[in-house]
């Protein structure tokens, strides 16, 4: 069926109306990540989208996550990574890390609640990942770009402080530390 036709134009709002609603509370596009030293936010709100696109070469959200899925696969339950296949630049994957966790705002050290600025992010970026190998933040990006794209399920924690990705809820067990 070509798509542009009415039956084509017909057929993809059947699918979008009766698809799953992607924007209620018990989706989220955010995520906590162990990473580094100690759990942080990932989270990109719409300025930090737009400056991506703007770092990447004028790409869109999508061409980037596109770039960044190339190589990635699933055996199972376990991914598999094959990196000769991926089609990430070093670029895609570090500003995809580093925006992340500016729009992500928060992260938890030694128990501690801070507050990650852009020279936080910048600094742990620098510290944690570009001497380390690329598969690691490959991965790292991967999941933030996965969750803003698809979305994930929030957690029961999250569901009962209402609100949606742009508050920060920090994970149950992490609270205690």
């Amino acid at each position: 069926m070509n798509i542009a036709s009415p039956e084509g134009v017909a057929a993809q709002a059947d699918a979008i109306n009766t698809a799953p609603a992607r924007n209620d509370d018990a989706v989220r596009v955010d995520l906590w990540l162990r990473e580094f030293d100690g759990l942080y936010r990932f989270y990109l709100p719409q300025p930090q989208m737009n400056e991506l696109e703007r770092l990447c070469g004028e790409r869109g959200i999508f061409q980037i996550y596109g770039g960044l899925t190339a190589g990635r696969y699933s055996l199972g339950d376990q991914p598999v990574n094959m990196p000769h296949e991926g089609q990430a630049s070093a670029r895609d994957i570090f500003e995809t890390v580093r925006l992340g966790l500016i729009g992500g705002a928060v992260g938890l050290v030694n128990g501690e609640r801070i507050v990650v600025t852009a020279q936080t992010a910048s600094s742990l970026v620098d510290t944690y990942l570009r001497p380390s190998p690329l598969e690691r933040a490959w991965n790292i990006a991967f999941a933030i770009l996965d969750a803003r794209i698809n979305g994930r399920a929030a957690t029961k924690q999250e569901i009962a402080a209402g609100g949606d990705s742009r508050t920060a809820v920090v994970p149950d067990d992490e609270a205690a530390e």
